[in-house]
């Protein structure tokens, strides 16, 4: 048999991809049509956005002794992670995947100029290789706010998965290079004249959904160049467009034939 599914929310909860699970079909494999300009990408890095949330104490500019400012308390946290943390992320180097990463993506806090404020927050987005778990993820996170709590004990910080359990695990995945899956795509690039080329997807996909919660065995493949997604000119090349059809057609011929 062969399915094709359109999952809505892959960029948010992932709604779609956990009805689809929840409910099927499963196939044995799974190709999400990600843009690798037709590379092969057989696995990716896990992923965790988190909210760290600081509490501190409000009071006049002109009396800022007697304040606790969180949004200061909220600068040491971002230096730990940077200047102590993200080395230790660096050694732990994955032969697919590479290294861990930890990315702050938005602050927030203060409400004006002139008051010290008692609130602050950021996101971050925490990638994940296959030596990790998330648990072990939250451990290391307040592990460093410990440390900030020693020096700034007046200051509360709090921690949380920034969907609040709402979505499946975002774990990371990589496929054998050998699967029965890769060799017949491999074999449907080569058919159609196009380069065989093994690779990692460097953002996430429903593939991670699948490959975690399901025996699916996945792979990311598809036309178009991540690079240009999420911007005011995305677009995906007519021609490589026509090529992934082929592949994708000769690829499905191949692999339900076993």
């Amino acid at each position: 048999d062969l399915y094709c599914a359109g999952v809505a929310d892959e960029e948010e909860e992932g709604k779609g991809i956990r009805y689809l699970i929840e409910h099927g079909p499963i196939a044995d494999g799974s190709i999400i049509g990600e843009p690798t300009g037709l590379r092969i990408a057989r696995g990716h890095k896990g992923l965790e956005w988190i909210v760290v949330k600081f509490h501190g104490h409000k009071v006049h500019g002109g009396a800022q002794s007697r304040g606790v400012n969180a949004i200061e308390i909220a600068s040491h946290f971002v230096n730990e992670i940077y200047q102590n943390y993200v080395p230790i992320l660096s050694t732990r180097i994955d032969p697919s995947l590479g290294s861990p990463t930890i990315n702050i993506g938005t602050i927030v806090g203060g409400d004006q100029p002139s008051t010290v404020p008692d609130y602050c927050e950021i996101k971050m987005d925490r990638r994940m290789v296959s030596s990790e778990d998330i648990k072990q993820v939250y451990k290391e996170l307040n592990e460093i706010a410990r440390i900030i709590l020693n020096k700034h004990p007046n200051c509360r910080i709090e921690i949380e998965d920034m969907y609040n359990g709402r979505t499946l695990p975002h774990l990371p995945f990589v496929l054998d290079a050998e699967d029965h899956l890769i060799r017949c795509v491999s074999d449907a690039l080569e058919e159609t004249g196009n380069n065989v080329e093994l690779t990692v997807f460097p953002a996430w996909t429903d593939a991670g959904f699948l490959a975690s919660q399901t025996s699916s065995h996945c792979i990311v493949m598809g036309p178009g160049d991540l690079a240009v997604a999420h911007s005011t000119d995305e677009n995906v090349n007519i021609n490589q467009l026509y090529k992934a059809a082929r592949i994708y057609c000769i690829t499905a011929m191949r692999y339900c034939k076993g």
